[in-house]
């Protein structure tokens, strides 16, 4: 019975870690059916967050960092943490931050940032927890690792938007 339970909380956890696609995606497809031009940088900083995730965590590993800090490696017992949930034993390689909890951050915080709606936050808060229970669950990293990378995620949003809201963008209003 109780490893009935575990499976079907793995199966939904790998579910939802696999729609970090859909968070990528999404912000493309309103730019393409709105040509706002907004929708466009809030898609860029889904894409980049990620991107520096794995840079910081291959950083890491030629730096050395993960030889001497253990808080930046996987839990022991983590397995299948890729995108399509099928990439085998990944205990004790690099996970901080979590690209996961990266995009789904930036993903929210660009969503609140454009919309300003207090159902978008909501909406958001929820969207960034439950990446980050998927992920626990399927030990795939740790809290730290999982804040990391929400730390991460809010930042490049925040950045990438707040970088146009200044205007330096030169296709303000296109």
């Amino acid at each position: 019975m109780l490893s009935a339970i575990l499976e079907s909380h793995i199966a939904i956890a790998n579910w939802i870690s696999s729609g970090v696609v859909l968070y990528i995606c999404t912000p493309f497809v309103f730019f393409i059916t709105s040509n706002n031009s907004q929708h466009l940088l809030w898609g860029t900083s889904v894409v980049v967050a990620p991107m520096v995730a794995e840079g910081i965590k291959r950083i890491s590993c030629v730096v050395g960092i993960t030889k001497y800090y253990k808080w930046a490696n996987r839990p022991v017992g983590a397995c299948d943490c890729d995108t399509w949930n099928r990439n085998g034993p990944r205990g004790g390689t690099p996970g901080f931050p979590s690209g996961h909890s990266a995009v789904a951050a930036a993903f929210w915080v660009g969503a609140v940032l454009l919309y300003k709606d207090w159902r978008t936050m909501l909406m958001g808060y929820a969207g960034i927890l439950v990446m980050v229970w998927a992920r626990l669950n399927k030990r795939c990293h740790t809290l730290f690792q999982t804040m990391g990378g929400t730390v991460l995620g809010a930042g490049v949003a925040t950045g990438v938007l707040g970088w146009y809201r200044n205007s330096l963008w030169p296709f303000h209003g296109v």
